[in-house]
């Protein structure tokens, strides 16, 4: 399934804290994560990671996949993660008009991505908003700005 937002639970696909009973005491595995990018993103996943139970590996050897590169690439690393029969999150902005063959793709091998235009909580609401004020008239359309430093820009406004 090919999912857009935050609303959705990845536990239905996986449960990333296998727990372990050594002697009365409960240990819990790191996650594994396999993580295309080292940008600014890719290096803030990295530098998290351990505070949330989580480690980087190889992506042959991952429970997940999180794509942090560029749109050139997004296609691409959706068909690595459904032959490696994994999840897959895309934090790439600017490849939507591609969707309808990542859905295609994702769909084929009965697979499982999460994208959106942008993570954060209050961009998300006001996606879900926009909706609800142009039912009432008013024209709506949501604008994401990035650091000076972004290396590729998104080339569409998230909501119109």
């Amino acid at each position: 399934m090919l999912h857009c937002g935050l609303e959705y639970s990845l536990k239905e696909k996986i449960n990333p804290c296998f727990l372990h009973n050594r002697g009365g005491i409960f240990f819990c595995n790191m996650f594994k994560i396999g993580l295309f990018g080292r940008g600014k993103l890719g290096q803030q996943i990295i530098r998290l990671s351990s505070d949330y139970s989580c480690e980087i590996v190889e992506i042959e050897k991952a429970q997940i996949l999180i794509d942090a590169t560029s749109r050139e690439c997004t296609i691409v690393h959706i068909q690595k993660a459904m032959e490696l029969n994994l999840p897959i999150i895309v934090a790439t902005t600017g490849w939507y008009d591609q969707l309808n063959e990542a859905k295609k793709l994702v769909e084929s091998h009965d697979g499982f991505c999460l994208y959106s235009p942008n993570f954060s909580s209050l961009v998300q609401k006001m996606i879900r908003l926009a909706p609800h004020f142009q039912s009432q008239g008013l024209k709506v359309s949501v604008l994401e700005k990035h650091h000076s430093k972004k290396r590729i820009p998104p080339l569409e406004p998230l909501y119109k």
